[in-house]
């Protein structure tokens, strides 16, 4: 299984902290973000790790390397489009061959999802989007509805109801890479440069719907914006997960 790290963004919410560094290399309880994310990567059963990277390039580039990852992709599109633009960059690359992980690089998960995620990738042969019930969700979170056979039936921030909230994880086996990829590109010529990769489930929506997992009660944090980082930080400090 190769994971796909989605790290290219700017991180401007959290203003002077990302101002001169990107954010994948934010220190959060005495680590860099990326660092949390090859280690969850390793545990969850990836044997290749990619990092896709676009502000501040070298930057994130030079860290992933130190942490191990296995390939660095460069999404030139970074600034001026939706982060499907880096899972085109990583599947160019080869990278969305055969089964694979993609994951945000600003989402802090528990080693225990890391044991879900591997359970998945071992069992099931549909791609699974990853929820959870454990947050009251805001208008800036992504937002699950879900079908009679707990399928998604729908998602997008927008949503004005729904079961569950997407947690940044989706995987994909290596029998359903070509249609994944199929559908990426076709939802791109649909709707242009401006979206994102959750896109893609809605996309399958009526078709072939995504599965899901629900990973309540485990564990994980996203950081945002300036509160996300403080609530990081006490979480963490209490939890340790990944210490070298």
């Amino acid at each position: 299984m190769n994971a796909i790290i989605l790290a290219a963004g700017t991180g401007s919410r959290l203003g002077a902290r990302t101002a001169d560094i990107p954010k994948p290399t934010l220190s959060v309880s005495g680590r860099p973000l990326l660092a949390y994310d090859l280690a969850f990567a390793r545990q969850a059963g990836a044997s290749r790790v990619a990092v896709v990277v676009g502000y501040r390039a070298e930057t994130t580039s030079r860290l992933a390397r130190e942490l191990g990852a296995d390939d660095v992709v460069v999404n030139p599109r970074w600034a001026d489009a939706g982060n499907l633009q880096s899972f085109f960059a990583a599947a160019t690359a080869g990278l969305a061959d055969g089964a694979f992980l993609l994951m945000n690089a600003d989402h802090i998960y528990s080693p225990a999802i890391a044991e879900l995620v591997a359970a998945t990738a071992r069992d099931v042969s549909t791609v699974v989007a990853f929820i959870d019930r454990d947050r009251s969700l805001g208008a800036d979170d992504m937002k699950v509805r879900l079908d009679g056979e707990r399928k998604v039936a729908a998602i997008g921030k927008q949503l004005e109801a729904w079961d569950a909230g997407y947690v940044g994880l989706t995987w994909v086996p290596a029998a359903r890479a070509a249609d994944y990829r199929y559908t990426a590109e076709n939802v791109h010529r649909e709707r242009g440069d401006a979206i994102h990769v959750e896109s893609v489930l809605q996309r399958m929506v009526g078709v072939d719907p995504a599965a899901t997992c629900d990973v309540s009660g485990h564990g994980w944090v996203e950081i945002d914006d300036e509160a996300d980082f403080a609530r990081a930080e006490e979480f963490l400090g209490r939890k340790a997960w990944y210490v070298a």
